[in-house]
């Protein structure tokens, strides 16, 4: 940040008067929000809705053509993604201006602000939920997908985004050198000036390879909104397009991993998960490869040094004053890995992820069917063997599986179900019990001479089938218990002692199911 830019100062009372006059807004309740360079308030209006109100630094209020390209961006990403990115949307003023120039003293004179109203997005930011491989995976690709349809908008002033001089696009990295000041008589003085050389030596030379795009430039884990869902949590909302540039595809994805490592407890970790999901959209380039470990040094490098520059200007500034806390030990850490190790983790990492995750998505889809199918083979062999104990619950129960339309189960039925049988086991009862066995085709190929036209073959014929049914429910009975057990034993490895007692009362079933079937042999 210049010593010439200003971020403003406006209280609460003016925010308030801002909303009345501009959007004929009132508020029931009004919050400040950390902000770096420009002022954001929490908004909740007595339309029963929620706002951003956001008041632009100096800087950015004079390049009003640059706003415009902003704002363009973030309807164009919601509109034009796939199923939406979640991105802000303009509350247009009284008088149908997406913006408006308004004044405010400050230490250097009058002052011109340029004020919008977004929406509200939901969610928490990334940082305050666990950061689980599946979601540093959507991190990843949500990041990919931005920059793949960023770069098919179309604008007439998308020049401006060329924004060379600005400090903190990641190719200006070696100008951090001037500042280093700022780390005198620290130990990161002499990382930053090793990383400057890095980059020098094996990052620069390679810019002719990258491949150039727009993109969002500050995939940061308050930029990042989520929803916790019962399992997991989903991407809910993309903040904050201040930082857009023409930059370079490798530039997002060091800036998305440096950003995700500072709030991960074992920040290495990271890269691999959000790599095997840009590598979902985008996959990389053999020159991208050989930059990244160098890009995220150099983004850390470059966030360390900015930040207490800014420091100097705004001492009181909370949201400058975290950052040193967040990204200093991890830089440190990260410096004393060798590159070797750390490539090593990160790709082999992307590579086992994706393997484990084909496997798993393969796994069940062969579930998915098997589960239905079990469910449905418990009911109905019980119905058939012990109607006259259950029969109208068991009838009832049967009616509403044989409604499943098994090509529509989805994952949540999975996830609220014991872990489903492997398909061996559950082939074999299907073909043992699945169908009515007393009417099976399988029991009717009697050889022939037990259908002779004699009484006394007739009756031997008539004992044979019997036998054969009998075989074939004890069987069935041996298989249907052997697999619960062997499905019990899963549901305590996977879930512990104390998730599987809520989980089993279908083991259980199954099993009093098997008892029936095997009490009810005896009838055939």
């Amino acid at each position: 940040m210049s010593e010439n830019n200003m971020t403003p100062k406006f209280s609460l009372s003016q925010a308030t008067d801002l909303l009345k006059r501009l959007y004929d807004l009132t508020t029931t309740e009004i919050r400040p929000l950390p902000s770096y360079e420009d002022q954001n308030f929490h908004v909740s209006a007595n339309d029963g809705n929620e706002y951003v109100l956001k008041i632009s630094n100096t800087e950015d209020s004079k390049n009003i053509t640059l706003l415009e390209v902003q704002t363009y961006a973030m309807t164009y990403l919601h509109e034009n993604g796939i199923n939406g990115i979640p991105t802000q949307k303009v509350t247009p003023t009284n008088t149908g201006q997406l913006w408006s120039l308004q004044e405010q003293d400050s230490d250097f004179g009058r002052q011109k602000y340029l004020v919008r109203l977004l929406s509200y997005l939901p969610g928490v930011i990334i940082s305050k939920v666990p950061l689980t491989p599946q979601l540093l995976y959507e991190t990843g690709k949500m990041a990919a997908r931005v920059d793949k349809v960023l770069q098919t908008m179309k604008h007439p002033n998308i020049s401006v985004l060329d924004r060379n001089s600005r400090a903190w696009i990641l190719s200006n990295f070696p100008q951090v050198e001037k500042d280093l000041f700022v780390l005198d008589g620290e130990p990161l003085q002499e990382v930053v000036k090793s990383v400057i050389e890095l980059f020098r030596t094996s990052v620069a030379p390679k810019y002719s390879d990258f491949r150039k795009c727009i993109i969002q430039g500050d995939f940061n884990d308050l930029n990042i909104l989520v929803q916790p869902e019962k399992d997991s949590c989903k991407i809910s909302g993309l903040l904050d397009f201040g930082d857009m540039n023409s930059g370079f595809y490798i530039h997002e994805l060091a800036i998305t991993i440096m950003h995700m490592m500072t709030v991960h407890p074992n920040p290495i970790e990271v890269g691999g998960a959000v790599l095997a999901g840009w590598e979902s959209e985008l996959p990389l380039s053999e020159a991208e490869r050989d930059s990244l470990y160098a890009l995220v040094l150099s983004r850390f490098c470059q966030v360390v040094c900015g930040v207490r520059r800014s420091l100097l200007i705004q001492p009181e500034n909370e949201y400058l004053i975290m950052w040193p806390k967040k990204v200093d030990h991890v830089l440190h850490d990260f410096w004393k890995q060798s590159r070797e190790h750390v490539e090593r983790v990160w790709f082999h990492g992307a590579e086992n992820y994706v393997e484990n995750n084909r496997k798993n998505k393969s796994k069940l889809k062969k579930h998915k069917t098997v589960l239905v199918l079990y469910r449905h083979l418990v009911l109905r062999t019980a119905v058939a063997a012990g109607q006259q104990q259950r029969g109208p619950h068991l009838r009832k129960d049967l009616r509403s599986h044989r409604r499943m339309d098994i090509s529509k189960c989805t994952e949540q039925e999975d996830r609220s179900s014991p872990t489903p049988l492997r398909a061996p086991y559950a082939l074999c009862l299907l073909r043992s019990l699945f169908g009515r066995v007393p009417r099976s085709s399988a029991v009717d190929n009697i050889p022939s001479g037990a259908r002779r036209s004699s009484e006394s073959h007739q009756h031997r014929g008539q004992k044979c089938r019997n036998n054969y049914k009998y075989f074939i429910f004890i069987f069935s009975l041996f298989l249907c218990v052997l697999s619960c057990l062997r499905l019990e034993r899963q549901v305590r490895k996977k879930r512990g002692e104390g998730a599987e007692r809520e989980d089993t009362s279908e083991l259980k079933f199954a099993v009093a199911a098997g008892a029936v079937l095997g009490g009810a042999g005896t009838d055939y």
